[in-house]
């Protein structure tokens, strides 16, 4: 009797296991397409609603992406890897097309289950929104070959922890992963050039990200958010930073510029209290070019990239008196500038005045604060 018992147990056990395995074999399908357009004829309806698991292989078009957007609605996991799309009319003898190689615009996004995704190594462009909204999506590495990243491509992608987006890409639009607040690590491949607008915007778990030696431009409020980065570092190559960069960066500590010329910004790229709170590294024999900037002098300290303090001071020629400048009783006093063209400008970048002054000392009713004085022989600050 127990003998019996037990293999009956152990019947139902295997049944149990079998049913199971069958279940999960049938929600995994891998389909290789013949004729572009033609998925919504491989996959049954009767199957659509529970597939979790889709290989796609061979031509592919708007069509089938479409189909797998609006009608597999709990699909967990796609490769489509081994594809190419192919260009298609947007309407039956319509001029216009959905391009080749292009994962177009809004192509994947809203999938709420899709936690997985390889992407065609054939494509060039990721479109606008491609994969928008895609909440449970958690890794994703951009192809090679891949030139250009739409706005909002990847962004509200909740749940995403890692990202890689390869040197071919040379273009990307704004909001490329607004609100991945999940959002750890970050790969950003060397040949890139630009980051776009608020690329990382509300990023709020990224702590760190090392920015490729290639870069040139880093776009408006490209980490606004990023409440837990505590450093960024500048590569040197870079000629240009956008307005409010590090906006509601409350963590981020140091700033290293690498560039040999201090790049282009705006005295909108940094919050007037950044430049009290965060320490400023710069190569030491750069120190004129950033104290000559409106903007990158405003930071109060200023160190070598060892982190050791870089003397600010003017140079004036042997047996000319250095400028000197200082605050009291409501004036601005310059001295030993009679002759020379200076400039003063506030905290913000703004020129306040500029001025030749006939005499010795000059000086200006101004209110107490800091002051970047511009010089023929250099830069000074006054507080």
């Amino acid at each position: 009797m127990k003998q019996s018992y037990l293999f009956i147990t152990l019947l139902l056990t295997l049944l149990c296991a079998t049913s199971a395995f069958s279940q999960e074999e049938s929600n995994k399908r891998e389909v290789t397409l013949a004729e572009a357009g033609t998925l919504s004829k491989q996959i049954p309806e009767s199957e659509q609603a529970t597939l979790q698991s889709l290989t796609l292989k061979g031509d592919i078009n708007y069509h089938d992406l479409v189909f797998i957007r609006k009608k597999l609605k709990g699909l967990q996991n796609l490769d489509f890897t081994e594809t190419h799309i192919q260009r298609v009319e947007r309407a039956p003898g319509s001029d216009t097309f959905y391009p080749a190689d292009t994962l177009f615009d809004y192509s994947l996004e809203e999938m709420p289950t899709l936690q997985s995704v390889k992407i065609s190594k054939n494509i060039k462009a990721i479109g606008m929104k491609a994969f928008h909204n895609d909440v449970a999506l958690t890794e994703v590495e951009i192809p090679e070959g891949v030139t250009h990243l739409g706005g909002y491509a990847f962004a509200f992608c909740k749940g995403l922890k890692k990202a890689t987006v390869p040197g071919t890409v040379k273009m990307i639009e704004n909001y490329a992963f607004l609100g991945c607040v999940a959002l750890e690590e970050v790969t950003l491949g060397e040949g890139m050039t630009m980051l776009g607008g608020d690329m990382f915007n509300d990023c709020k778990s990224l702590r760190k990200v090392d920015l490729p030696s290639t870069i040139e431009s880093i776009g408006g409020q490209s980490f606004k958010g990023c409440v837990l980065l505590t450093e960024l570092t500048i590569p040197a190559a870079c000629k240009q930073v956008g307005i409010q960069i590090l906006r509601d960066c409350p963590a981020m500590k140091v700033i290293t510029s690498l560039a040999t010329k201090a790049p282009e910004a705006s005295p909108r790229s940094f919050y007037p209290e950044q430049f009290d709170q965060i320490e400023l590294r710069i190569p030491a024999d750069a120190i004129t070019s950033y104290l000559d900037s409106p903007v990158w002098s405003l930071f109060k300290t200023i160190h070598d990239l060892d982190g050791k303090p870089i003397p600010l001071s003017v140079e004036a020629p042997h047996g000319v008196a250095t400028p000197t400048a200082y605050w009291q009783d409501g004036h601005l006093y310059i001295e030993h500038v009679a002759g020379l063209t200076i400039a003063i400008y506030d905290t913000t970048g703004q020129l306040l005045l500029e001025d030749t002054p006939a005499v010795e000392t000059a000086s200006y009713p101004l209110p107490q604060g800091l002051y970047i004085i511009k010089t023929p022989y250099g830069v000074l600050r006054a507080l």
